[in-house]
């Protein structure tokens, strides 16, 4: 279970939370915890090798860690403790900001894409497909974009490739962010900061999902992009 869907479960409405958790199985550690995209990529900067598989930081895969979820949580009518409240609002604020953070760059993506500074969305899409397609395919442009984004404590851009995170971090980001103007055109900050959160997900899904190398999912954006750049994977479609 990736860390962005229990932040989804854990701020949903308590009907839709306690359906969910009652679809886990009742036992010790019933799925695998993986922890947010951040902390992969921070494990990747700090040692220099990429965090391939992503099991490496999973929060329950030795017998160091045990796992277990809160039964109350299968309780439609249960209430988060004033603690456990402050808690996901903390978190929440977090996700906010990274959601803002999100929005802004993805406004500015044709800096790279200079054929998409004028792009209208309704207007003819070969662009974007274009854009869309060298992001999936040119190891050299994610490369080179990390190359120009890098910070100096970050491994150099010779040594990542698509096992690391980090060149599936950004991949997926752009693609994203190349989808962001196809819906709300460059330059454009002002789209509804909900939709842009869904889109935070979305990334946050798939790039956990192409490390691990399948995803269950029946949003039509996040299957596309992990359709795009990791066409050999699993994708299970219909739950």
């Amino acid at each position: 279970m990736p860390e962005i869907l229990f932040y989804e479960l854990l701020t949903t409405t308590p009907k839709k939370r306690a359906a969910c958790f009652c679809k886990l199985p009742d036992i010790e550690n019933p799925v695998i915890l993986i922890p947010n995209v951040g902390t992969l990529l921070r494990y990747e900067v700090e040692n220099q090798i990429p965090c391939n598989p992503v099991t490496k930081v999973a929060i329950n895969i030795s017998d160091e860690f045990r796992v277990n979820f809160n039964k109350d949580l299968r309780n439609k009518n249960y209430t988060l403790s004033l603690k456990d409240t402050e808690k996901v609002e903390r978190w929440n604020e977090k996700i906010t900001n990274e959601v803002e953070d999100f929005r802004q760059s993805s406004a500015i993506v044709y800096h790279w894409f200079p054929s998409l500074a004028q792009y209208h969305p309704g207007q003819d899409s070969t662009i974007i497909e274009d854009a869309e397609s060298y992001i999936a395919n040119d190891e050299k442009l994610i490369k080179g974009i990390y190359k120009e984004i890098r910070q100096s404590h970050f491994p150099i851009s010779d040594m990542i490739s698509s096992k690391w995170t980090l060149f599936r971090w950004l991949q997926i980001n752009l693609l994203a962010a190349v989808d962001y103007i196809r819906r709300f055109g460059p330059n454009n900050t002002s789209a509804k900061i909900k939709s842009i959160e869904n889109d935070f997900h979305d990334v946050q899904y798939c790039i956990t999902g192409v490390q691990v190398g399948a995803l269950a999912s029946l949003d039509r954006r996040v299957k596309n992009i992990f359709k795009k750049v990791c066409p050999e994977g699993f994708l299970l479609e219909e739950i």
